[in-house]
């Protein structure tokens, strides 16, 4: 919405004529999904003049989105696991290389392997939507009612009329899934499974494939309207259209028209979820994930594989950095029969290590 977009280029100081800035790209990617951090999670209107806390690179050393995302001719590199995007990519290893932990002594070895894994936002962003609130689920079906609107405690609407029934988050814990750089989108008239859940957009990856890395995610949680006759899924009219008569037959027979696609005038109700790569609010390395976040402390325990650590201090790295947030990594759901710091991680054996995976 143009509106939408000037009144947030004004609230960030304006638009210019120049090489852009984070207030000039922020003021459309911090906005999208109607509100301040309501869709990405990550991309908050204070990244504009964040403080070191809150993202390092941009707030210690004051870069620029470009600085990342690489521009050649109006053409800006980065991946939407909403949209088709064929600029290019970008890697934490373009700059920190494939073994960055050199400077974390003895540990170094450890978290480098960790790196084939693992990829750096996996560690180094253990929370999101950690200033402003991010939009967690949405039940359209539930819209269209005259209620009363009430506020949760973030003083956010846990209902709305064009909405329906809303939920939101703060200081949220990721969801882990493996990734391979590729990824499955669910387009409009395309044919839904509707005994299940189903997926808009998701990350395609396997534990048994090399090229795959457990990132973390921001998954959204919907239920939307779909033709109930044909299985598939449909856009409404939603600014002339239901949010007028609050009509969902009327407003996805508009929307389904205007897109040439057919409707059968039958709507239902689906469970659907959304991922969203989390990129951005990197804080600085001594907030990074513990070993102890993710494994068990036995698993972590240095005498399991230097006998000469016996009586040694443990180190910090078996405490947790973030305590409160418990079972953060479920290894079962990713493949692993166990704890794989106690089993044996992917491709090879090490000392203590357990058996080599099938």
């Amino acid at each position: 919405d143009q509106d939408v977009v000037h009144t947030n280029l004004s609230i960030m100081g304006g638009a210019v004529v120049g090489r852009a800035g984070r207030v000039q790209c922020g003021g459309c990617h911090f906005y999208t999904g109607g509100g301040p951090n309501f869709k990405h999670g990550d991309l908050e209107p204070s990244l504009a003049k964040p403080t070191a806390e809150l993202d390092v690179h941009m707030g210690m050393v004051d870069m620029r989105c470009q600085d990342c995302h690489k521009v050649s001719k109006h053409q800006v590199a980065g991946l939407s696991f909403a949209t088709p995007v064929v600029e290019g990519r970008t890697a934490c290893e373009d700059c920190h290389g494939s073994t960055p932990h050199g400077i974390t002594g003895f540990l170094s070895r450890h978290l480098d392997d960790h790196v084939r894994s693992l990829s750096c936002y996996a560690c180094h962003i253990p929370q999101f939507a950690r200033e402003y609130p991010t939009l967690m689920a949405t039940d359209f079906s539930q819209a269209g009612r005259d209620q009363q609107v009430i506020s949760n405690t973030m003083g956010l609407p846990a209902y709305d009329k064009k909405f329906g029934a809303l939920a939101w988050g703060k200081n949220v814990v990721p969801e882990y899934r493996w990734f391979d750089g590729t990824r499955e989108i669910r387009m409009v008239g395309d044919k839904i499974p509707t005994a299940a859940t189903v997926s808009l957009s998701s990350p395609i990856g396997e534990r048994q494939s090399p090229q795959a890395r457990i990132y973390p995610f921001k998954i959204h949680k919907g239920v939307l309207p779909y033709d109930a006759e044909r299985k598939t899924l449909v856009a409404p009219r939603l600014w002339d259209g239901y949010w007028q008569d609050f009509n969902w037959t009327n407003a996805i027979a508009g929307g389904m028209k205007d897109m040439g696609l057919p409707f059968s005038g039958k709507v239902g109700f689906i469970k659907t979820e959304m991922y969203s790569g989390l990129h951005h609010t990197v804080p600085p390395a001594r907030q990074a994930l513990g070993c102890t976040d993710c494994h068990a402390v036995e698993a972590v325990n240095c005498r399991r594989c230097h006998q000469k650590a016996e009586g040694m201090d443990q180190p910090a790295h078996t405490r947790m950095v973030y305590p409160d947030a418990t079972n953060r990594m479920n290894f079962k759901a990713l493949g692993y029969q166990d704890d794989p710091a106690l089993i044996g991680g992917r491709f090879y054996m090490r000392l203590g290590r357990g058996r080599p995976p099938q």
